[in-house]
C-alpha cells in the first residue's frame, strides 16, 4: 500500500469542485462561478481542517466573517486557485473557494481555501 493509499483511508469527509467556466451571454463573455461553474470532480475522499477562525465584521448593514479552511486529498486531485470546493463533513456543508496548493507528489495536496459568510 502507498502513502497516499494509506493517507486517503484516513479521509473521512467528501468534496465536490467546481472550475469557473467561461462563457457568452447576450454576447458577452462572463465566468459562470461557484456551482454554476463546471465540476470537476464529485464525492472525491478528503480531510478538512480549519486554520482561523474570524470574529464578525460590523459593514453597516450587516456582519461578515471569514475563516480560513486546509483541505488535505489525494496528490491525483488538482485543485486551481479560485475553484469552488464543498466540503461535506456528516450533515453540514461547507462552501469555500480555493487559494494556493501544495503537492506532496507521493502522499497528498494541501489547498487553502477560504469561506465568507454575511449575517
Amino acid at each position: 500500500m502507498t502513502e497516499a493509499e494509506i493517507l486517503k483511508s484516513t479521509y473521512l469527509d467528501k468534496m465536490t469542485v467546481f472550475r469557473p467556466k467561461k462563457t457568452k451571454v447576450d454576447g458577452e463573455t462572463i465566468f459562470l462561478k461557484g456551482k454554476k461553474g463546471c465540476k470537476v470532480y464529485e464525492n472525491e475522499p478528503c480531510s478538512l481542517s480549519i486554520k482561523s477562525i474570524s470574529q464578525l465584521s460590523d459593514k453597516g448593514a450587516f456582519y461578515t466573517s471569514a475563516s480560513e479552511y486546509k483541505i488535505f486529498a489525494s496528490p491525483d486531485i488538482e485543485i486551481k486557485a479560485n475553484d469552488t470546493v464543498v466540503v461535506m463533513r456528516g450533515n453540514t456543508s461547507y462552501e469555500m473557494i480555493a487559494g494556493e496548493s501544495f503537492l506532496y507528489p507521493e502522499s497528498h495536496i494541501e489547498v487553502k481555501l477560504k469561506r465568507e459568510e454575511r449575517a
